[in-house]
């Protein structure tokens, strides 16, 4: 599974919530087709149109996942899936070993992946609030989403 970024100003502008009482991410007023959905940890991906257009299902957090690392510097555009292998995509999981998740709540943005960018990758805010990191062999290696309000969090036990 491979992704690019198309670079353009015209980005999704739905809204991505988190209840803290599901544990999970949504995004109000998607009103896209969808054409399938890849699964990043337990995230849905909702594809239509081969760009990413939705972010949403569960995602459990808590006030332990401390990083103080920094989103990074992206652009607006489009998060594309390359499928050239012909794949059959209907029911696609990303990553087979979960992706750590961290929390930044000085900036209040939430990186599920590699938090560390190298010069080589690229993101790109492909809906509000949402920024994707693309290496060098156009593989995601991390999600930072940052939804409103940002969410209270409790401790883990």
């Amino acid at each position: 599974m491979e992704f690019k970024a198309i670079f353009h100003e015209n980005i999704i502008q739905s809204d991505l919530v988190y209840s803290s009482t599901d544990y999970s991410f949504d995004m109000i007023e998607s009103s896209f087709g969808l054409d399938y959905e890849l699964i990043l940890n337990d995230l849905s991906l909702s594809v239509f149109n081969e760009k990413i257009v939705k972010v949403w299902g569960f995602c459990g957090l808590n006030s332990e996942m401390v990083f103080n690392g920094k989103v990074p510097q992206s652009k607006k555009g489009s998060l594309v899936v390359v499928n050239e292998s012909g794949e059959d995509l209907s029911y696609f999981r990303i990553n087979h070993e979960p992706f750590p998740v961290h929390i930044n709540f000085q900036t209040e943005w939430i990186c599920i992946g590699d938090p560390i960018h190298n010069d080589d990758s690229i993101a790109v805010e492909f809906i509000k609030n949402c920024i994707a990191v693309i290496n060098s062999k156009n593989k995601l290696t991390a999600l930072w989403l940052k939804p409103e309000p940002f969410p209270e969090l409790r401790k883990s036990k």
